[in-house]
């Protein structure tokens, strides 16, 4: 539990956070929505020029040649050895609803970082053709996946959790898939390094 200073602490932080809010009209606190805030900063600074887009459905940023860009975020797990967990899940929602599926595989561009307090030390940038259409492939397989079981553990009467998940393995297949650690670019061989391979 908390002492009194880090509850004290913590409350002018929050004070802080939400006079921000306040000022500029955005919860930073709903739904991540820092996170995304830092990433598109990061966007920015490799040279995409993203806007975040306001809401929780539909596309989380936008640019000129990307109209729907996603944004996903993951708190890092790391191993004994200290390297980046390979299960750490980067997760789309909602994909019992057909239409979600469907939208799932409409994003023009993906951005995934792995998050360590404030700092992204890892992140993936699918926007290239190829690398996007790997990535279509790779959901459809999910989602047939997930209605499957969805349909099998519904005829059981048990719940199934409404989301495909996307790790490490699943970017490294991905050709043409940007690699970026501390906001670098760097090679998929040492992406890879940071996963202990």
């Amino acid at each position: 539990m908390l002492d009194n200073v880090q509850i004290a602490t913590m409350e002018a932080a929050l004070e802080d956070l939400f006079e921000i809010a306040k000022d500029s009209g955005v919860n930073i606190l709903h739904n991540y929505k820092w996170r995304e805030l830092l990433q598109i900063r990061s966007l920015n600074q490799i040279g995409i020029k993203a806007k975040a887009v306001p809401g929780v459905e539909g596309a989380d940023f936008t640019t000129k040649k990307y109209p729907i860009g996603e944004l996903k975020s993951a708190r890092i797990l790391r191993t004994k050895e200290g390297y980046l967990s390979k299960g750490i899940t980067f997760e789309f929602d909602k994909q019992k609803d057909p239409l979600r599926r469907e939208q799932t595989l409409k994003n023009d561009c993906h951005f995934y970082s792995y998050f360590d307090g404030t700092r992204q030390v890892a992140q993936v940038l699918v926007r290239n053709k190829q690398t996007k259409a790997k990535f279509c492939v790779l959901a459809e397989q999910k989602q047939r996946e997930f209605v499957v079981k969805w349909q099998q553990k519904e005829a059981e009467g048990k719940r199934v959790r409404d989301t495909i998940k996307f790790t490490y393995h699943d970017f490294i297949e991905m050709p043409y898939a940007e690699f970026y650690a501390d906001e670098q670019k760097i090679t998929k061989k040492e992406f890879m390094g940071l996963f202990g391979d």
